[in-house]
């Protein structure tokens, strides 16, 4: 039995730059992806933790909470800023 492949969807880039582009883009979303599990985990732990403080630890954790947010927002929107250049780039070339 013989197989087809499917035809390139843009035949004016060459296949390695859509595939490099691709390969990026898609290095982009799992980048994301795993920052958010890293901070879904950090938060369960951190819930555990300023649990039993009960609301002694509202400052505190609120502070914590809007640093922690905001380093994970930054590695984030780092990744994708970094990777989605590459793959405009390797789309480019």
């Amino acid at each position: 039995m013989t197989q087809t492949l499917p035809a390139r969807r843009d035949r004016s880039m060459p296949p390695e730059s859509s595939e490099l582009g691709a390969l990026t883009e898609l290095a982009a979303e799992g980048l994301s992806g795993a920052v958010t599990r890293v901070q879904e985990l950090h938060e369960a732990v951190a819930r555990r933790s300023f649990g039993p403080t009960g609301a002694a630890a509202g400052v505190p954790r609120a502070a914590h909470d809007a640093v922690a947010g905001a380093v994970y927002a930054g590695l984030r929107g780092a990744g994708t800023l970094l990777l989605g250049s590459l793959a405009r780039t390797a789309h480019a070339a």
